[in-house]
């Protein structure tokens, strides 16, 4: 008798040792999102953002000329579609807060659609400005 006493005692401590709380183990990752030009900035001071434009357009089939011109963190830039071309998208930066994103679109743009997205440091793009006129702005303030 004394030796399943000791048996038992023996089951039961092992039961017990090896039943453990379980875990959420997807609560304990940290998400990570990488910037545009796949670096991750740590320093709150130089916090960073990065614009993303998008366009879409459509012509009639004889109209070719199209002209775009949007901000970037170096200036100005002007593109031109000689082709049919119904979508364009451009992202850029880094850019200081307070920096203005601008689009503006000349020639034949007709159902035209602008989007400016916004992102901080690793966050995500945020839609910021979503227009179907010829131009469009917005201003870092977060």
């Amino acid at each position: 008798m004394n030796k399943y006493f000791i048996l038992s005692i023996l089951g039961l401590s092992f039961c017990f040792l090896s039943c453990s709380k379980e875990t959420d183990e997807t609560n304990n990752k940290a998400e990570v999102i990488v910037t545009p030009d796949n670096t991750i900035n740590e320093n709150l001071d130089d916090v960073r953002y990065y614009i993303k434009y998008e366009v879409s357009w459509s012509t009639d089939p004889y109209v070719r000329d199209k002209r775009i011109l949007y901000q970037t963190d170096k200036g100005i830039v002007e593109e031109n579609f000689k082709e049919k071309v119904l979508t364009w998208e451009g992202t850029y930066g880094p850019v200081k807060k307070d920096f203005t994103a601008e689009i503006n679109c000349d020639g034949e743009c007709k159902n035209i659609h602008l989007r400016i997205y916004a992102s901080r440091d690793k966050e995500p793009f945020v839609i910021k400005a979503d227009t179907k006129t010829m131009s469009a702005s917005y201003k870092i303030d977060f």
